[in-house]
């Protein structure tokens, strides 16, 4: 079995009685054996092998315990030391770790029945290392039937890691899907980190996702993460920011409502995709309430895809932000549509609106935000930034020159009054009001107008670039650098 580098991971659960089980089983730190098999009487202190009535307690620094064929313990308290699972089936109705590493490998099928937990507990006279990992590599499963797979549920001090390498499977049976971080009231003010890396084609199959305090999750390479219920990006109790990654040609498929809050920020970038098939909300994690209004963050780069097939990308609260970074990016285009704030069209101005969208240009400019119907909603308590587009980083192979951008397009048609509202802020923006739309300049002498195409469908910028005598001057500098090495070549 090839295994992956190993970190360190802890899990726990706190819903189950002890009580339930025959007897503790214990690998205990007084054994001088580094190493041993599950299966083997001599692993374990007074030689009794763990049952499926049993917990097993493993508390052996820096010792492995191997399993490598099918095993049915009552439960899993791994309190320091290598756990690896190599092969069969490994059962249990809990599983703890609460520091120490955890290793699911080869084909191995890990399957609980109650909960699958990462954190350091309340009991800390185990805790014997400030880290902990659970790494499940290669071909492996991990099936929890009913509490989910919790990743830091009630870490105070010890950061957690658990990392999906190969072509391992994670699929959670109930509501209570993955959680990521801290959702404890008792550990609110503790620092501990709660990460999940998802890699190379794995896949994470839950019903519903939770990011907690300090919570990050990171999708790489061509890995998928399927959530069928609910998601949740966003600790409703403290201000630290949960953070979604995805990279590389990674998927995440979010197929039920799903809220970015409490400052949450979502990155897609590289090749990923996010799809949603139900709403996306920017900015709250209610659905029907405006007093759960909080900020939200949707961030898209280099040549990212947003893809809604049938419903709405929704943004709440005045700190809010979409971006959109870079000009190959293909944001919400098919059947969807953009509500640019809280509550329907006729509750707009006595509820409010939210955030701004951010178009932030390339060397080679800006991106597009297309969808097949668009809401823009205005309103008399409108503060901040409606659009914003920034050309700090807009330096075009061609130099000096007009260039022309689509910024907002609706491949139907706007609703109700949005063309004008639109249109409104752009005309104010070209006489220097800036209330509503900010535009930042490559160069000082830069300047800029605004059109509208497509009988009012689309609405872009037309962009005349000026280097500063500066940029001039750093050209022909290098262009005479050129030459001067030329010249010492011949």
């Amino acid at each position: 079995m090839k295994l992956k580098t190993l970190f360190y991971a802890s899990l726990i659960f706190t819903g189950v009685s002890t009580g339930l089980f025959a007897a503790d089983i214990w690998r205990a730190p007084t054994e001088d054996a580094p190493d041993g098999d599950w299966t083997d009487g001599t692993t374990w202190t007074g030689g009794n092998v763990p049952t499926s009535s049993d917990t097993a307690k493993i508390d052996k620094l820096e010792s492995n315990t191997y399993s490598n064929s099918d095993v049915s313990v009552g439960r899993l308290d791994l309190f320091t030391g290598n756990v690896i699972v190599s092969g069969g089936t490994f059962s249990t109705s809990v599983s703890m770790v609460r520091a120490g590493t955890l290793t699911i490998g080869g084909t191995a099928n890990f399957q609980t029945t109650s909960a699958f937990n990462s954190g350091d507990g309340q009991d800390h006279r185990y805790i014997h290392e400030t880290q902990s990992i659970i790494n499940v590599c290669e071909n492996a499963k991990l099936t929890d039937k009913n509490w989910g797979v919790l990743i830091g549920e009630e870490a105070n001090q010890i950061d957690i890691t658990a990392n999906f390498y190969g072509n391992s499977v994670i699929t959670t049976g109930n509501n209570n899907g993955v959680k990521i971080g801290n959702s404890r009231v008792w550990a609110e003010s503790a620092s501990a980190k709660s990460t999940l890396n998802v890699f190379e084609n794995s896949t994470v199959n839950a019903s519903t996702i939770y990011l907690y305090k300090n919570a990050e999750l990171n999708v790489y390479g061509d890995a998928v993460f399927n959530a069928s219920n609910k998601a949740y990006f966003g600790d409703t109790k403290t201000n630290t920011v949960a953070k979604v990654n995805l990279k590389g040609n990674s998927v995440m498929n979010l197929k039920s409502y799903s809220f970015i809050s409490n400052a949450a920020i979502v990155t897609v970038s590289e090749n990923a995709t996010l799809n949603f098939t139900q709403n996306l909300l920017v900015g709250t994690a209610d659905n029907s309430s405006s007093t759960n209004t909080t900020s939200g963050h949707l961030i898209l780069k280099d040549t990212a895809k947003l893809n809604a097939p049938s419903h709405t990308l929704i943004m709440y609260g005045n700190d809010s932000t979409i971006e959109l970074h870079g000009s190959n990016i293909k944001p919400a285009d098919g059947q969807s549509y953009m509500v640019k704030c809280l509550g329907l069209t006729e509750q707009a101005d006595s509820i409010g609106t939210g955030g701004t969208i951010k178009f932030v240009a390339d060397q080679n400019g800006i991106s597009t935000f297309k969808a097949a119907w668009i809401e823009y909603n205005d309103s008399i308590s409108q503060t901040g930034y409606a659009l914003e587009l920034d050309f700090t980083n807009f330096a075009p192979a061609e130099g000096e020159g007009t260039y022309t951008f689509n910024v907002i397009s609706s491949t139907n048609n706007w609703n109700g009054r949005e063309a004008s509202i639109m249109q409104n802020y752009l005309n104010e923006a070209e006489i220097g009001n800036e209330d509503l739309v900010k535009i930042i300049k490559a160069n000082d002498n830069d300047t800029y107008s605004f059109f509208t195409t497509d009988g009012g469908k689309t609405f872009g910028i037309t962009y005349n670039y000026v280097p500063e005598p500066s940029a001039y001057a750093a050209i022909f500098g290098a262009i005479a650098l050129a030459l001067a090495a030329y010249r010492r070549r011949k």
